[in-house]
């Protein structure tokens, strides 16, 4: 069966990470700054340990929590799913429609992280793909 291109082809490979203990309002000012909706939070070896994201911050507005007083750890998602960069397209995009998410860290195999791939680019890739195909 056609695996299709490796995450590591699709993936972006520019990413935004920041730790735990990021107050979120640098956070949010990063997430502004280059125009993204998620963050990649990791502990010291560039592991995964969470994502932050803008559901997340909605989270926090609707509890009125300070986001200058307040961590990223406190209203990070904790679970979360990842791809190993030797994965295909067809595995990412089977993993994010079975959990129902948009974006998965790509790790290495140290579990460092290497990239994140977003629907986004599956479905360049697809549109690509069958772009190729037609002709």
């Amino acid at each position: 069966m056609d695996e299709g291109a490796p995450v590591t082809q699709l993936m972006s490979k520019s990413i935004h990470t920041v730790t735990p203990a990021t107050t979120i309002t640098e956070a949010t000012g990063t997430m502004i700054a280059e125009g993204i909706g998620s963050l990649i939070v990791v502990n010291d070896a560039n592991q995964p340990v969470g994502l932050f994201t803008t559901t997340d911050l909605a989270r926090l507005v609707s509890d009125g929590a300070s986001p200058a007083e307040t961590t990223v750890e406190a209203y990070m998602t904790d679970e979360f799913f990842t791809l190993n960069a030797g994965n295909g397209a067809r595995d990412a995009a089977a993993k994010m429609i079975g959990n129902n998410v948009h974006h998965l860290p790509v790790v290495d195999e140290d579990g460092a992280v290497v990239g994140m791939v977003s629907t986004m680019d599956i479905t360049a890739y697809l549109s690509y793909r069958t772009a190729t195909d037609m002709t």
